[in-house]
């Protein structure tokens, strides 16, 4: 359990990763099968778990198929329930969904909203104890999800690996769910980082080439407890979303995906959750044996550029939820048809009240308004600054105005005004109520409008 009022950051070093216990007893119990053995289809304990697999997928329409022939393709002798949620994509993805005998359902979003809504969506529609997210340009193995069904827990993060295969070498390729994917091409197993340059996740700057070993050198990532680093990986960081099984109660305990990261760009969504879920008391444990194949694009070299250039506003807003408390407690939100955010939930998750909302959210934006904020202002820094009840009137007097933020904000200064106009709700209109003695006409449910607009 975490402490209510531990910033996350300080929250961390107190778990450990010691998984031995767990892996141990699940050997003693498998018949001879090793933790990183792949396990037959009629192993005892396959049934042990119910499976989802949650796919988001946006404009994978290359790939898609094979990605689900594969999951079709596992030799899992127990139902597994299969969602896509389909981020607004413009090729045939959907399409490709559709159609498909594996997927049990398909829910297409409006608009595009991100990996993290997306998982958001499926895991909410999840029946599955164990939800596994899978990419929807991940090809994985026959025998993937009877290994993670036999060993999955209420209190372990089952972590794959992935290999990268570059478009040209997986394309009209009939025999890519033949292949054998190599665990050692995955970047948390063989790990050759840049010299003389900083590595922007931990600050360092490695000085000297290094043949680094993270899975290998932190014993299946058991030296990651507490804190510890491998020089720029922690252990949130080896939780990678594009293949990895989770517990879906622990998901929605600690209130899912943060959807922000999303809006800013691309990457850190998973290493937040890894965060939570660590910071909850879950083990990350790795799955040598679990590897899929990661189907490039053909124009992954603009995708990966665009990535990167989105990853520094990610990486500080992960930063910035560092310094907030861990959410728990949670799931309410993302169970079906609850969304209910109370008072308590405001001030415990970003340290402001109720009556402060409209003014934190003109600084950090708010993508339901469609409201982009300031550039570089995070949850972390708008908390900072409207601590003590402060409201935006009051700030540019406060002397907390200082720095290269301080400045944006003063340059932005009319605008956040506005923002925050658009934000608030009025409450000086004069909206009269008069009888008219007769009955309003009856509403659709909730159901027949999701599916009169096609989002079902």
């Amino acid at each position: 359990m975490t402490d209510d009022c531990l910033p996350l950051r300080e929250e961390l070093p107190r778990h450990g990763n010691d998984h031995r216990f767990s892996t141990r007893a699940w050997e003693a119990t498998a018949d001879g099968i090793g933790w990183h053995d792949p396990t037959p289809s009629d192993c005892w304990l396959a049934s042990s778990r119910t499976v989802s697999v949650v796919i988001p997928a946006h404009q994978v329409g290359y790939c898609l198929p094979t990605v689900l022939d594969a999951v079709d393709s596992q030799h899992h002798q127990h139902r597994v329930e299969v969602i896509v949620v389909d981020d607004a994509s413009t090729d045939d993805t959907a399409e490709v969904a559709m159609r498909h005998p594996v997927v049990d359902r398909l829910v297409r979003l409006p608009e595009r909203m991100g990996a993290a809504t997306a998982r958001n969506v499926g895991t909410a529609l999840a029946s599955g104890q164990t939800v596994l997210y899978l990419d929807g340009d991940m090809v994985i193995p026959p025998h993937v999800i009877t290994n993670i069904a036999t060993r999955a827990t209420d209190t372990s993060v089952l972590v794959g690996f992935r290999h990268n295969l570059r478009y040209e070498a997986h394309f009209q390729d009939p025999h890519v769910l033949t292949r054998v994917p190599d665990l050692a091409a995955d970047h948390r197993v063989t790990w050759r980082p840049p010299t003389n340059m900083v590595l922007p996740y931990s600050g360092i700057t490695l000085l000297e080439p290094l043949d680094g070993r993270p899975l290998a050198h932190t014993r299946d990532f058991i030296d990651l407890g507490y804190g510890q680093r491998y020089h720029d990986w922690d252990l949130p960081r080896m939780v990678v979303t594009a293949l990895v099984a989770v517990p879906r109660a622990a998901v929605l305990h600690v209130g899912g995906f943060d959807p922000e990261f999303g809006r800013l760009g691309w990457g850190m969504e998973d290493t937040y959750l890894g965060a939570c879920l660590i910071a909850a008391g879950l083990l990350v444990i790795p799955l040598r044996q679990v590897v899929g194949f990661h189907l490039d694009p053909p124009d992954a070299a603009e995708q990966w550029r665009h990535k990167l250039a989105g990853w520094p506003r990610t990486l500080a807003r992960y930063r910035a939820l560092l310094e907030l408390p861990a959410p728990q407690g949670r799931a309410e939100h993302l169970k079906r048809g609850r969304r209910h955010i109370g008072p308590d939930d405001v001030r415990s998750r970003y340290h402001v009240t109720p009556a402060q909302w409209a003014d934190f959210r003109a600084l950090t934006g708010d993508p339901a308004d469609n409201i982009p904020g300031v550039r570089g202002v995070g949850v972390g820094t708008a908390a900072t600054l409207l601590a003590g009840g402060l409201t935006l009137d009051e700030l540019p007097a406060s002397g907390r105005l200082t720095g290269a933020k301080g400045a944006a904000i003063r340059g932005a200064w009319e605008q956040i005004l506005a923002w925050r106009d658009l934000i608030r709700m009025r409450t000086d209109l004069d909206l009269p109520l008069l009888p008219t003695g007769r009955p309003s006409l009856a509403l659709p449910t909730p159901a027949k409008v999701i599916d009169a607009l096609g989002l079902w």
